[in-house]
């Protein structure tokens, strides 16, 4: 069963088990809607938690909350449900041995793998949006029922200018919400817009004297880095500026002193979440924030991660959608610009309606056909995750994080326990970044642009109209 937290018992019986960021009467309460229904429901605790719960029926259902990213893990042993919040509780509890499947690793190094796979033969992932229903009279015939995702969010309906409030102020009651549980605060701050307003929000909401820990990768000083197109090498000295804004926030350095290397800090984890890392070298920096954040005595470590897809998303797939439904005024308001987005009606015009429609399918290949000889995937396909046209059924799984297992690193054993806390992440959030239009994203500074408005007055404008990237371990190889 799960790494439990919380036992819930009903009448000297067992009925179930939840983990996470919740307290037992959340616990209590989330088993028992498991016990009756697929969906937790709305008012489950919008934070990090995964619960199973036993019915009168025998019939065994498992579900993880929307913020809890790397989802379950499960396989069926000898007749039985092996249930875990990571592969490696599961396969330690089987009888049989675990052979690796070769097809999920090469399919992996290519982002091409479905969201429920994983690299274990027999040994499957619920992601997170589901419930698993399992019987013990039908051990080959679980069933998976939907209830975040593309099936409860339907077409987009919010609009106008009121949809900057309502983000604002659902963000602030999942920021207070998670202070409450998450112990000290520790944040993980670049200087992106995403990390940023999680900061400047957790700022707000905690009094003036409060002790947030902000953390932020600095390349050692003998690496010699240089810009890279739009990139910069050191965020460093822009996440600064969130200290001097908000006097209960310090900006600590986080520098990879011992000169770990990429490849020996992946396989560090690998051993501790049974889960291969995609990104090396971020996993430098991964480590080491959620080391400070456990000294500290963090019970999680508070992200920004999710931000891309659910608070400044470019919304290509935006013009062909309203294309396809006629609404030709509001494709021209996409095309309206602002003073101070730095953008021509000329370019926007082009990058909001003309290349987008020009498109019939776009097949973006992310990887150039030298590297894929170099490691043996010249043979493989294109990933599914980066062929066909980009609607918005391809962004929806994208929001949820249901387009590939990548989620899946982030389990609480690769972690080392401490737990990742991101508000992009909360059912509320999700629920309504579906629902905004697509060409209300393009509202304010272009690009990112309806996002740097909803940070207005949260982010120092150094941080919300820049339109510099930046890298992050550049110094690490």
């Amino acid at each position: 069963m799960l790494q439990a937290t919380h036992i819930v018992h009903d009448g000297g019986h067992v009925i179930g088990v939840a983990t996470g960021l919740i307290t037992a009467t959340e616990a209590d309460l989330i088993v028992r809607r498991l016990q009756v229904g697929a969906d937790p429901g709305p008012s489950a605790p919008d934070c990090s938690w995964a619960a199973a719960a036993r019915r009168p029926s025998r019939e065994v259902a498992a579900t993880a909350s929307t913020m809890f990213s790397s989802g379950l893990f499960y396989c069926v042993e000898r007749s039985e449900l092996v249930l875990g919040t990571d592969p490696g509780g599961v396969i330690r509890a089987r009888e049989t041995a675990t052979e690796l499947c070769p097809d999920f690793v090469r399919a992996f190094a290519l982002m091409n793998t479905a969201a429920s796979r994983t690299p274990y033969i027999g040994v499957e992932r619920l992601p997170v949006g589901q419930t698993l229903l399992w019987h013990p009279g039908r051990p080959s015939q679980d069933r998976k029922v939907t209830w975040s995702g593309l099936v409860s969010w339907g077409e987009p309906k919010a609009a106008g200018p009121g949809i900057i409030s309502e983000y604002r102020e659902r963000f602030d009651s999942v920021v207070a919400d998670l202070l409450k549980r998450v112990g000290p605060a520790s944040i993980q701050v670049s200087g992106g817009l995403d990390s940023t307003f999680v900061a400047g929000t957790v700022g707000q909401v905690l009094p003036h004297d409060a002790d947030v820990l902000g953390m932020c990768y600095l390349p050692i000083p003998q690496a010699k880095l240089y810009a890279r197109g739009n990139w910069d090498p050191d965020d460093f000295p822009t996440a600064v500026l969130m200290a001097k804004r908000y006097p209960n926030l310090q900006i600590d350095r986080i520098i990879n002193a011992s000169r770990t290397e990429p490849l020996d800090a992946a396989e560090l984890a690998r051993q501790r979440g049974w889960w291969p890392v995609f990104n090396p070298d971020n996993q430098v920096w991964l480590d080491q924030t959620l080391n400070r954040a456990a000294r500290r005595g963090s019970h999680a470590l508070l992200v920004g991660m999710n931000g891309n897809a659910a608070f400044s998303p470019d919304v290509t797939y935006g013009a062909k959608y309203h294309a396809g439904r006629a609404e030709l005024d509001r494709l021209f308001r996409a095309s309206a610009v602002r003073a101070d987005s730095g953008w021509s009606r000329r370019d926007r015009i082009r990058r909001h309606m003309l290349a987008p429609l020009a498109q019939a399918v776009r097949r973006d290949q992310p990887y150039s056909s030298s590297y894929l000889r170099a490691v043996g995937l010249a043979h493989m396909p294109t990933p599914a995750a980066h062929q066909g046209t980009f609607n918005r059924e391809r962004h929806l799984r994208w929001l949820i994080g249901n387009d590939s297992a990548l989620q899946a690193a982030a389990n609480p054993a690769a972690t080392g326990g401490v737990l990742y806390a991101d508000p992009f992440r909360a059912r509320q959030i999700l629920d309504f970044a579906a629902q905004i239009q697509p060409v209300d994203w393009l509202r304010g500074p272009a690009p990112r642009g309806l996002a740097r408005l909803i940070a207005a007055d949260r982010v120092p404008d150094a941080i919300r109209l820049r339109t510099r990237r930046g890298g992050q371990a550049w110094d690490t190889w």
